[in-house]
């Protein structure tokens, strides 16, 4: 059975992937999402799969580290997704989550809608499934660029999450920026 973070990263492609025209694809400047990353985080790709639309890339452990304790890590862009809310993106995704998890909590983390690119960072908990399997926990960052909609996700087995850790993820994340490559 996928985990509750696949099921909610594919159910959010397939929701959102075709939002925007694919002529307006070619006509935009390479717009990326760029995090920096903790020293000693040591984590080896999994997956990257690209389509004109979409970029994922899944990141796993290769070594434990008692601070952040997730096991992977799911970076998505979702290319040519303009002036989405970002709010409105979140409650997708947490609605996702109750259809495996009808106790699944949604808590906000930090946000500035204001910002160029406007951003929230929020969290997802999941104790037990519905069908009795353990749950997991999830802190999420959703950003809009101006030619691309960007998530990032990191994915804990360990359920509550604990504040220290949800605070170092939020401010690992608001490393991020975006950058163009013409």
């Amino acid at each position: 059975m996928k985990s509750l973070s696949t099921l909610v990263v594919l159910s959010f492609l397939m929701l959102f992937s075709t939002a925007q025209l694919d002529s307006q694809l070619d006509q935009m400047p390479h717009e990326m999402y760029k995090l920096d990353w903790p020293a000693g985080e040591v984590w080896q790709l999994a997956t990257r799969d690209e389509t004109d639309k979409v970029l994922r890339i899944e990141m796993v452990r290769t070594s434990s580290s008692p601070e952040y304790q997730a096991d992977q890590i799911v970076m998505t862009s979702h290319k040519g997704m303009q002036k989405m809310d970002v709010e409105n993106i979140m409650r997708a995704l947490y609605q996702e989550a109750l259809r495996t998890c009808y106790t699944a909590r949604l808590t906000v983390i930090d946000k500035d809608l204001s910002t160029e690119f406007p951003w929230v960072i929020f969290g997802i908990e999941c104790k037990v499934r519905d069908n009795g399997e353990p749950g997991e926990s999830q802190i999420w960052q959703v950003v809009q660029g101006k030619f691309a909609l960007y998530t990032n996700a990191r994915l804990f087995h360990a359920t509550p999450v604990s504040e220290e850790t949800k605070q170092k993820t939020a401010s690992f994340f608001k490393t991020g920026r975006i950058v163009y490559n013409n």
